[in-house]
């Protein structure tokens, strides 16, 4: 049931339920995996805006 719940949409749901645990296991760290690359470029303009942001004087 665990393998179940990190699934991130229904369709990766219906996907892993029909494959075996270890399928499963390898298919959400994909999922996690490919997560990284957005959250990075997010935090990378999030730091740009706040760097930039405070160097500018009120």
């Amino acid at each position: 049931m665990t393998t179940y719940l990190m699934a991130q949409c229904v369709m990766c749901y219906r996907t892993v339920s029909a494959q075996q645990a270890a399928m499963s296991r390898v298919f959400n760290n994909g999922i996690l995996i490919l997560l990284v690359p957005p959250v990075f470029v997010m935090c990378v303009v999030a730091w740009l805006a706040l760097r930039k942001r405070g160097g500018q004087s009120s």
